[in-house]
């Protein structure tokens, strides 16, 4: 998703960004935080406690090494609470995004390889979005704490 985004803090840790942040009505909203506080902030959407602006357009999950890849069971919660697009975007332990999900949702498109386990696995090929970046595949399970899963197919 190449949206030029400005960012501003929000109540719980969230950020919300958006063309236009900076002065007045925000047009487009994106609502970007980490995927704990997504799941928990969907939580409250689904039993009513909570309200988002009409005006978001998208869900963008922060993760980690250690908690990605964004599992399906964590889409469905996330779109039947916001009914959203949802995209993730992968943080090293420094906070650089080192790679980031296009709107095919088919991988998340490495920014920044050296932020990677050496035995990490990439895919080459072509986007469907037209990107040539690599495709994260997936990760060794002592990288993420768990079974390694893969982002595409």
């Amino acid at each position: 998703m190449n949206v030029p985004f400005l960012s501003g803090r929000r109540r719980n840790g969230a950020s919300t960004a958006g063309p236009g942040a900076s002065r007045g009505a925000i047009e487009k909203l994106a609502i970007v935080c980490p995927r704990d506080l997504a799941l928990a902030l969907a939580d409250q959407k689904l039993r009513g406690l909570t309200e988002f602006p009409e005006s978001t357009i998208a869900f963008v999950v922060v993760t980690n090494l250690q908690n990605s890849p964004l599992l399906k069971h964590h889409r469905d919660i996330l779109w039947k609470a916001f009914g959203l697009p949802i995209f993730e975007e992968l943080r090293a332990d420094d906070g650089r995004v080192i790679a980031r999900e296009c709107e095919v949702h088919n991988g998340l498109h490495v920014e920044d390889q050296s932020g990677f386990p050496a035995n990490a696995d990439f895919e080459t090929a072509v986007c469907d979005c037209g990107s040539e970046r690599p495709r994260l595949r997936g990760m060794p399970e002592p990288a993420r704490g768990r079974a390694a899963m893969a982002y595409s197919g």
